[in-house]
């Protein structure tokens, strides 16, 4: 899954700003937890805002680059590392 994510997200660069690359390469705190909650395990208490927080705090890092038109396609490669690096 390591080396997906890699293949993924260094695919996404050259079709896509780095901004947008970044942006959704760094959803798997999300995914994660998200996964967690529907796969009914247990979590800590704080993993759920932890993990907004961090969503948060990276879209507010990335904010304007997903509005490129015509980089849709590098941005679905970048999603698609993400989702990688989730599973890793």
């Amino acid at each position: 899954f390591l080396c997906l994510h890699f293949v993924f997200w260094f695919a996404s660069l050259p079709k896509t700003t780095v901004s947008s690359a970044t942006l959704l390469v760094n959803i798997h705190p999300l995914v994660v937890v998200t996964a967690g909650w529907f796969g009914k395990e247990k979590m800590r208490p704080g993993a759920l805002p932890w993990a907004g927080a961090a969503l948060a705090g990276i879209a507010l890092l990335g904010w304007g680059g997903l509005q490129v038109t015509g980089a849709f396609a590098g941005n679905l490669l970048a999603a698609a590392g993400g989702l990688m690096l989730a599973g890793y």
